[in-house]
C-alpha cells in the first residue's frame, strides 16, 4: 500500500518524485535503548535519542514554494506541505541545539499487539529560540489473517507571523497566502485494517489480502485553505501469487477540506476538490 500522510508529511519516511535527493527523515546522533520483561505482562521497550532535528535555514519552518501553471500569471505560493522541506540529510545542524526523542512501546505477552507514545523537541531555526513539538500514539495488532493498525501524530510549531518569504525572494505570488500565521498546528491519523480471505499452496505462503485504509491530515491549522487539509479513503488488494511475486492494486479517493477557500490561483493551475488514483504493483525479489 502506500504510504500514510503521517508518513509522507508529518514524519516522512522516503521523499516523495521527484526529489530523489533523500530517503526521509536522515539525521545525525546517539541513541540509549533500554527493555525489561514486567513478569509474564510482556516487553517494556525505552528508546531516548539526541540528534541534529529538523530545521529551517529560514525564518519560516514551512517555507516550501511553488510555482503555479495558471495563465500569464504563474504566481508563486506556499502549500505548507509539512515537514518535506526540512527533511533533508545534512551532517551539519542549523543551530547549537538538538532535538530530543523519546519512544516507549509495549508488547504484552498473550497478544500479537504493540502498544506505543512517542515524543520529539528541538529548535529548528538558527536562532536557537523557535521549537518544534511532535506527540505520537500507535498501536498493531498483527495475526496470521488479519491486522488492525492506526498511529496519530500531533506536530506543534513556534513561529513569527506576518513574514512572506516569497516576497522577499523577489518573487511574484499572493500575500494572503504566503504569509506566516505564527504559531501553527499539524495533525494527521491514519486507521488500516487487512483481512486474508484464503490460502493455498503446500506451505500456505499464497494468499489474497484485503486492505482498507482511511488518513486524514492537516499541515496548518491557521490558514483559510491548504492543499494539505484532506482525508482520503483507500481500498486495496495484494496477491501474493509466488514465493517470490506479488501483485497489488489500490484505489484513492481524496477530498480536500475548505475548497471554497481555494485562491483563484489553485483553482487556475487545475486545483481539484476531490481527486482520485488508481496504482498498480509489481513487486519481485531475490
Amino acid at each position: 500500500m502506500s504510504q500514510p500522510f503521517t508518513a509522507q508529511h508529518i514524519s516522512p519516511v522516503v521523499h516523495n518524485p521527484p526529489g530523489f535527493d533523500q530517503v526521509g527523515w536522515s539525521d545525525t546522533g546517539v541513541m540509549l535503548n533500554w527493555n525489561h520483561e514486567v513478569g509474564d505482562l510482556g516487553l517494556v521497550d525505552l528508546k531516548f535519542s539526541l540528534i541534529g532535528g529538523l530545521g529551517s535555514d529560514t525564518n519560516i519552518f514551512d517555507d516550501t514554494t511553488a510555482t503555479l501553471s495558471a495563465g500569464a500569471t504563474t504566481p508563486t505560493i506556499r502549500p505548507r506541505d509539512g515537514t518535506l522541506g526540512n527533511t533533508q540529510f545534512d551532517l551539519r545542524d542549523n543551530n547549537n541545539s538538538k532535538a530530543t526523542v523519546v519512544k516507549l512501546t509495549f508488547v504484552p505477552t498473550g497478544f500479537p499487539v504493540d502498544l506505543g507514545v512517542s515524543w520529539y523537541r528541538g529548535a529548528w531555526d538558527p536562532g536557537d529560540d523557535k521549537m518544534l513539538n511532535m506527540y505520537g500514539v500507535h498501536g498493531n495488532w498483527l495475526a496470521r489473517n488479519w491486522s488492525i493498525k492506526g498511529e496519530w501524530v500531533r506536530a506543534d510549531v513556534e513561529q513569527t507571523a506576518g513574514i512572506d518569504p516569497v516576497a522577499n525572494a523577489g518573487l511574484t505570488g499572493p500575500a494572503s497566502i504566503n504569509l506566516s500565521t505564527g504559531d501553527y498546528r499539524m495533525h494527521s491519523w491514519y486507521v488500516e485494517g487487512s483481512y486474508i480471505p484464503f490460502r493455498w499452496g503446500a506451505a500456505e505462503d499464497r494468499y489474497l489480502r484485503l486492505v482498507l485504509r482511511h488518513d486524514d491530515i492537516s499541515t496548518n491549522n491557521k490558514v483559510a485553505f491548504t492543499p494539505f487539509n484532506k482525508y482520503r479513503i483507500t481500498p486495496g488488494m495484494e496477491l501474493q501469487f509466488a514465493s517470490n511475486a506479488r501483485f497489488r492494486y489500490e484505489y484513492q479517493y481524496q477530498k480536500l477540506r475548505d475548497f471554497a477557500n481555494a485562491p483563484a490561483a489553485y483553482r487556475n493551475a487545475g486545483g481539484k476538490e476531490e481527486i482520485t488514483m488508481h496504482m498498480l504493483s509489481m513487486i519481485f525479489w531475490f
